[in-house]
């Protein structure tokens, strides 16, 4: 996972100064736009995956794992096809000019091929995040970045087809990443797309529900790029879009850490004596690290965009601190999230969640009219210490809750200091410079007790003998199956998970 997380930034990063040399933030406006309808369908439409995976995928044989994963995949195609075939069809009918504006009908073609492909995909994640499979989550993730790098290369500048290069880039990904999926669970018996009447009325009944919550997710990215477009234009949500680029690459990070720790905390979360320390020296690190990236920002996120962009994007770097504030909030109140899904309040927080998301979707047409691309960023912000808050004090309902957000409290301070002395001592390179190299010793002095484990735990992975005799004796098969397995495979080892979704 880690060799997976590190390829990955790698590419994702090299893309971001080659692609700008050609489109504009109008193209990428339009590219935000759409990918918001393909999140939306793609969340909306995972068959109840996110409520019966995690319940029962897990502890389940393989032919009735194959079972509910082709009857939930099976549904969720099913959904996600006939979204984007209404979609096409309203765009080339005219009857729709999707947000004000003129849309590209290859452009909407190809994000309506993604929709499909992109609800299996995440089905399959769920399904490899409950057994614990990191193995198969780290070949995908490298799988689709290497063919979203190559592809959307190849089309921009090979065929020269623009800004549908965005587009044919992330189909080809998406698709490497199912292909991915299919393989990993071929191999273990568990692959089919034929519904089973047996689960078939429990999909349906869990489907509204999940769909309710994917659907909401879906609606605030959608409904904040066409808040965006309407009061500040396409160019403004290309803006936008740029920025979260470097938060969308800080929460994928982020999201391997929960899926390769995420048995562990459940463990905890189920025992009452716990002290979820293991929960905890995998999140400090975290938290530490994304410290360190906000004070970065803050004082050279102008010239590290101007460097990556080509000069196009310069004004995204006045929201990149925001949203690593915004990552450390979504990252913090692990213990207690761990504490509520293991004990199956799961249902209440999903609730909660839907009701705030609602009340905050109402909120953030007059934000954005007011105050244009920082309406969406805080009213994010604000939902998200709103939900962590709430997950804290369900956790307290059942067993008492260690406080573990030292670190990130630390980090969101560091942020907010850095960024106020930047902006009114407009300091040289090399004040910056000095205040940097202060503000990351002071942060990994801070986490140093956590810093120290890690390196530990490192030390001791990397210097673990290897099991020569049989790799040598078992061959292909051994190796396939190390990788795909993963170390925690015992499905008896857990009856429920945190859900994928952020």
């Amino acid at each position: 996972m880690m060799t997976a997380i590190a390829f990955s930034s790698i590419i994702s990063v090299g893309l971001l100064p080659l692609t700008p040399r050609t489109l504009n933030a109008t193209e990428y406006g339009i590219y935000a736009m759409l990918m918001s309808i393909v999140t939306l369908v793609g969340n909306a439409m995972d068959g109840g995956a996110s409520l019966l995976l995690p319940a029962f995928y897990g502890p389940a044989s393989p032919p009735d794992r194959r079972r509910l994963f082709g009857t939930i995949a099976a549904v969720a195609a099913a959904g996600a096809s006939i979204a984007a075939l209404l979609v096409v069809s309203a765009v080339a009918c005219n009857l729709v000019a999707p947000f004000g504006q003129v849309m590209p009908l290859s452009s909407v073609v190809a994000a309506a091929a993604i929709m499909p492909l992109r609800a299996i995909t995440g089905i399959a994640v769920i399904a490899f995040s409950t057994t614990g499979r990191s193995g198969a989550i780290a070949l995908q993730m490298v799988a689709q970045s290497s063919f979203v790098f190559a592809a959307t290369l190849i089309a921009l500048f090979w065929f020269s087809v623009g800004g549908l290069s965005l587009f044919i880039g992330a189909a080809c990904g998406q698709s490497a990443a199912l292909f991915i999926c299919i393989i990993v669970l071929a191999y273990h018996g568990e692959l089919s797309f034929i519904p089973s009447h047996e689960w078939l009325i429990r999909v349906l009944g869990n489907a509204p529900t999940s769909a309710s919550a994917g659907f909401t997710d879906g609606a605030r990215s959608l409904a904040e790029n066409t808040f965006v477009v309407n009061f500040e234009g396409l160019y403004n949500a290309g803006i936008l879009g740029h920025a979260r680029l470097y938060y969308n690459l800080l929460m994928a990070l982020v999201s391997s850490i929960t899926h390769s720790v995420q048995f562990n905390s459940l463990e905890e979360g189920r025992n009452p004596t716990s002290p979820m320390s293991r929960t905890r020296g995998a999140w400090a690190p975290a938290h530490n690290a994304l410290g360190c990236t906000g004070i970065i920002f803050a004082l050279f996120g102008r010239d590290i965009v101007d460097l990556i962009s080509n000069g196009n994007f310069d004004e995204a770097a006045h929201y990149i601190p925001f949203l690593v504030i915004a990552s450390l909030i979504h990252t913090s109140e692990q213990a207690a999230a761990a504490i509520v899904f293991a004990n199956r309040l799961g249902p209440a927080a999903v609730r909660f969640r839907l009701c705030l998301i609602c009340f905050l979707l109402v909120a953030l047409f007059p934000a954005t009219a007011f105050f244009g691309i920082w309406g969406p960023i805080v009213i994010g912000i604000i939902e998200a210490a709103t939900y962590r808050a709430w997950l804290r004090r369900l956790a307290r309902r059942i067993r008492h809750v260690p406080f573990q957000d030292e670190l990130s409290y630390f980090g969101i301070a560091t942020i907010l200091a850095t960024m106020a002395w930047a902006h009114l001592a407009a300091p040289s390179l090399q004040a910056r410079l000095i205040c940097m190299v202060f503000g990351l010793l002071a942060n990994a002095w801070a986490g140093r007790r956590w810093i120290r484990n890690a390196i530990i735990t490192l030390h001791h992975i990397t210097s673990r003998p290897k099991p020569l005799n049989r790799m040598r004796s078992s061959g292909s098969d051994a190796h396939l199956g190390e990788l795909f397995e993963g170390k925690h495979s015992h499905p008896s080892m857990m009856d429920e998970a945190i859900p994928a979704r952020p």
